[in-house]
């Protein structure tokens, strides 16, 4: 959107490892569209050498619009038009997103990837609506949320078409659940994967 589009970008990020790397990147890619464009002039027009600008900081809904999102560099006083995107938006984020998208102003377009929605807040980010709080038995577990993100008719036509692999982690699973009832002590602990295990016999 910033090289190829002319765009002013303004990416935020809440790791300083992440916001460092993606400086690299911009320049690595700087470097080597002015390399193809010195070589093929005719096909490689670059209109605007302006990277994004990354900023170390969380998203939080609470943050005022103002202090989140502007200033953009150069940005006309009242006159900023934004698109609010969120790539991987994983479980608030999700929220703190939609929450700025209808509080601020200037923003007047949301394209939104959101994911991870078991990992929504409780209270806070789940339920987002209203009136589905007012509801009885409306709370769900995070492990009921994170199943309601998959559907089962999908795994259920992996498991049969899938080769032995699929079908003895399957197996597994369920025989987990087992030990896990007999023995909560044991839950998550820590036993590593076998290569091949399905090629093993029961004994095995």
């Amino acid at each position: 959107m910033s090289l190829g589009l002319g765009l002013k970008v303004k990416s935020i990020e809440g790791d300083q490892r992440l916001v460092e790397r993606a400086q690299h990147l911009d320049q690595e890619l700087l470097q080597a569209l002015e390399k193809e464009e010195k070589r093929n002039p005719q096909v490689v027009q670059i209109g605007s050498r302006r990277s994004p600008h990354h900023v170390v900081q969380w998203v939080d809904p609470r943050t005022r619009c103002e202090e989140l999102l502007l200033p953009l560099e150069d940005s006309p006083q009242g006159g900023a038009r934004l698109l609010l995107t969120g790539l991987h938006a994983c479980g608030d984020l999700s929220v703190a997103l939609l929450r700025h998208f209808s509080c601020c102003p200037e923003v007047e377009a949301l394209a939104s990837v959101g994911c991870c929605y078991m990992k929504l807040s409780d209270p806070g980010g789940y339920p987002l609506s209203q009136w589905v709080a007012t509801l009885p038995g409306y709370e769900l577990s995070y492990r009921l949320r994170e199943g309601a993100c998959h559907a089962l008719e999908e795994y259920a036509q992996r498991l049969q078409k899938a080769g032995p692999g699929l079908r003895t982690h399957c197996y597994r699973a369920a025989l987990e659940t087992v030990i896990r009832h007999a023995q909560p002590k044991l839950r998550r602990p820590g036993v590593q994967g076998i290569p091949r295990v399905h090629e093993l016999k029961i004994e095995e």
